[in-house]
């Protein structure tokens, strides 16, 4: 691969210069070749998006939700700003850090964060069996073509999970009415789309942005191949 590739951050809300700043210092991790390079770009040409398709606990004619993952998640699951916090997680996709293979923790920082509180099933279209739950907004109908079809059709994958909030907030959890199989899936991967509850781009850790640049330039490589083959 001899060309460029252009990655766009949507400058929408939020810490997007921190993506940013993350990206470029990921990037020399993970090189194209010896002629291409990374470059990124700021977008601001969307309306607040939301990547899941169905939302529980949020308000009607709200935030928009614009799919891409077969996931419910419940917004603001673990309370408000006020109650942010941070937590060490395990997150197997990153590198790992010593000779035995354990994964060192990224240090996840949790803001008014949303869980996934089920994985649905993976279907082309609307998901109608969510609109019929009370308070339930689900995503619009997508059509996409060609090779995005091969990746909205793929099963999602639980990326990283948090331990133990769940058993402490049982209560909490009992009284929202969520499902036996809820727990606390805070990164999911589908196709070409990862999603967490939790902020990368805040700590000073560039796992993950290596992690997701050298899921590009894999997925960038296979579409050229197929297109010359």
């Amino acid at each position: 691969m001899s060309r460029d590739i252009v990655v766009g951050v949507l400058a929408l809300q939020g810490a997007f210069c921190e993506h940013l700043k993350l990206l470029k210092r990921a990037s020399p991790k993970v090189a194209i070749d010896q002629d291409g390079k990374w470059k990124f770009v700021e977008v601001r040409t969307a309306q607040d998006l939301e990547r899941s398709e169905s939302a529980n606990c949020t308000k009607k004619g709200g935030q928009e939700l614009i799919g891409g993952l077969d996931v419910r998640v419940n917004r603001n699951y673990f309370g408000r700003q006020t109650e942010s916090f941070e937590a060490e997680l395990a997150l197997p996709f990153l590198e790992t850090s010593d000779a035995k293979g354990d994964v060192k923790s990224f240090n996840g920082i949790f803001i008014r964060a949303p869980v996934v509180e089920k994985v649905l099933p993976v279907i082309q279209g609307e998901q109608t069996a969510e609109r019929a739950i009370d308070e339930m907004v689900i995503a619009p109908s997508q059509n996409p073509e060609g090779e995005m079809m091969e990746q909205v059709l793929r099963p999602v994958e639980v990326m990283g999970t948090l331990p133990g909030r769940s058993r402490m907030l049982r209560e909490k959890v009992a009284a929202m009415g969520l499902e036996d199989e809820a727990g606390d899936i805070i990164a999911v991967k589908q196709g070409n789309v990862f999603g967490t509850s939790f902020h990368p781009e805040l700590t000073e850790d560039a796992r993950i942005h290596i992690w997701w640049l050298e899921q590009v330039k894999d997925m960038t490589q296979q579409q050229e191949k197929n297109r010359s083959s």
